[in-house]
Order: C-alpha cells, then structure tokens, then sequence
C-alpha cells in the first residue's frame, strides 16, 4: 500500500512538472525581454486577399512601447518614443513619437519626423513630412514638406510636390500650398508664400512668383495660368 502511494505521488509530480514546462514553453513569446519592451494591449488578426490568397497578420489595439516584425499591420494607437523601426508596418489609426516612418499611413502621425510611401490623413511634424507616392490630406510641418503627389494641403516653411513615380495612380487634382517657399511641377496647385514657383497650371499669392506658362512669368503680389 506504502509503495502504491508513494508512486502515485511520484507520477503526480510528474504530471505537474510537465505542465509547467508546458506553460512556460507557450508564455516564452510573450516573456522574452525586447529592447525597448513590448508594452501593449492589443491582439493580433489576419486578413485574407481573396484575388491573391495571401493572409496578413495585424494587430489592433494599443501599443505604447516596441514593436512586433512578425506582424504586417497595426490597427488602433501606437506610440514610437523610442524609435521604434515601422518602416514594414501599415498603420491604420493613430501614431504620437519620434519616429512617423510607416510603410503607408491611414490616419494620423505626429511625430518629429513622418516619411511614409503613401498617406492618406494628416502628417504632423517638426522636422519634415516625406510621401513618396500618391497622397490624400494634410501636411504640417514647422520645417519641410514633400510629397510627390498629393490632392490636399501643404502647411510648412519649405514646401515641395515632385513627382518621383509616373504612374496612373500619382494625379494630382488639387492642391495647396502655404509657406515661405512652395514649390511645385503639377497642375492645379494654388500656393501662398514669399517665394512661390510653379511649372503647370494654377494660382500664386506671394511677393516674388514664377509660373513658365503664365502671360507674364515673373511677377510681384500675384501670377495665375489657367
């Protein structure tokens, strides 16, 4: 009877020894220490293209510190204090930091820096606002803005819009311009500045103007082509 105790207790043992290994095998993920640390409170997601059937793994909810590389997408707040490298992420929502660098941007980014392929919302920044592909929204700035398309408002002291990318996709409708330089080479642009430049069609409000397909190029206070 001693012996089919002591055995039974010994394989009891062994039974909860296994369990706690499995546990901290499944938590191992989620333990692991990151630098900076994973601090969220989110749970993940996936999507499904059904032309290409490809899955893509996201996130929604909010993450305050770090980032996961696994994942291609970020719905909800997320905040990049620390620098946090986006660069592969599309975020879809909003983002307060250093580092406003995402893939593309849905929403809003306030951040020292923004440089996405593509944004469609508002860019905020003190540094400067990149966007290298069709664009919709606003840009601000207290430094540059660049876009290489863009159908919205550009606010900062260096404004630009160059194309970068011929594509159907990269029309530019209309768009505004207001800073102390402004600078552009589409159509339909109006711009407010001290020294405004223009290569296609629209309206200019400034001290020195230049706009190639004018009646008169150069001129003072205002210069339009239509």
């Amino acid at each position: 009877m001693k012996n089919y105790c002591f055995h039974s207790i010994l394989m009891l043992c062994c039974v909860l020894s296994f369990c706690t290994f499995g546990d901290v095998v499944r938590t191992k993920e989620i333990t692991e220490i990151e630098m900076p640390p994973n601090i969220s409170f989110s749970f993940p997601c996936e999507t499904k293209i059904e032309d290409r059937k490809i899955k893509s793994k996201g996130e929604i909810g909010i993450s305050l510190t770090g980032v996961r590389s696994e994942y291609n997408y970020f719905v909800g707040f997320f905040g990049t204090c620390f620098m946090e490298d986006v660069s592969t992420l599309n975020l879809y929502g909003t983002s307060i930091g250093l580092n406003g660098g995402w893939k593309n941007l849905y929403g809003c980014s306030f951040s020292f820096i923004n440089k996405n392929n593509a944004f469609y919302g508002w860019q905020t920044s003190f540094l400067g606002n990149v966007s290298n592909h069709q664009s919709i929204g606003l840009q601000v700035s207290c430094i540059y803005n660049f876009a290489s398309s863009i159908n919205g408002i550009q606010v900062a002291l260096l404004n630009e819009i160059s194309k970068v990318h011929e594509d159907e996709s990269s029309k530019t409708y209309f768009s505004s311009q207001i800073g102390f330089l402004n600078e552009c080479n589409t159509d339909f642009v109006f711009q407010a500045g001290i020294f405004n430049k223009q290569a296609g069609k629209g309206l200019q409000l400034g001290l020195i103007n230049y706009m190639p397909d004018a009646f008169i190029p150069y001129t003072l206070i205002m210069n339009f082509s239509f």
